[in-house]
């Protein structure tokens, strides 16, 4: 059984929360909140731009490389001093494959061809 007491209090303590209107929002953000607003939409803008970078990055790696092999298919270490140029290849295909990592998360390499044999020179 509810006595007077209780029912009264429980009334007025309904009509109390009833009454309290929520804070109201500000129309204008706290200037905090606008500076790291900012600072995000820069940063942002700059992780854009740097995943493009690396895009441009990796497309010209695959270039270099492709370079590379058909340099190597047409005979660009033979001649004198061959030891120079295969030192030359071996750091522009290090700088492609470096190349081709930096956008490694865009898209999956395609799997390698095997070099043909045309134009090398046969060790002795």
């Amino acid at each position: 059984m509810i006595t007077k007491p209780i029912a009264v209090t429980c009334a007025l303590g309904a009509m109390i929360f009833s009454s309290v209107a929520p804070a109201p929002v500000s129309q204008e953000m706290d200037p905090e909140f606008k500076k790291l607003k900012v600072q995000v939409d820069e940063l942002s803008k700059k992780v854009e731009s740097f995943e493009t970078y690396l895009a441009g990055q990796a497309a010209a790696g695959k270039s270099l490389e492709a370079a590379v092999s058909r340099a190597r298919a047409e005979g660009f270490t033979a001649g004198i001093n061959p030891s120079s140029r295969e030192a030359l290849l071996g750091g522009l295909t290090a700088q492609a494959e470096a190349m081709k990592s930096a956008g490694a998360s865009k898209a999956p390499d395609a799997p390698k061809k095997k070099e043909s044999m045309r134009g090398k020179r046969r060790q002795r």
